[in-house]
């Protein structure tokens, strides 16, 4: 049912890529720099493997609700 409703609405099909790709962009990034700073902190044993892991997994959280918003706009 959605999908038959996207060829009627493209400027609402567009302001839902935005809104999506422009958080996962800025949550990409985030996540490089997050990544190699924790690389950097394991290697002079000043974190473990589970902290980092859970310091890279928070810029994700930009992505996912950015994702949520487009499933937002595309439903109103």
């Amino acid at each position: 049912m959605m999908i038959k409703q996207l060829g009627t609405h493209p400027i609402q099909v567009a302001l839902a890529g935005i809104i999506c790709g422009l958080p996962c962009l800025l949550s990409a990034i985030g996540q490089a720099k997050t990544a190699a700073a924790c690389i950097k902190s394991i290697n002079n044993e000043q974190m473990n493997i589970g902290q980092a892991l859970l310091a890279t997994c928070l810029p994700e959280l930009y992505a996912l609700t950015g994702l949520a918003g487009a499933f937002i706009v595309l439903a109103a």
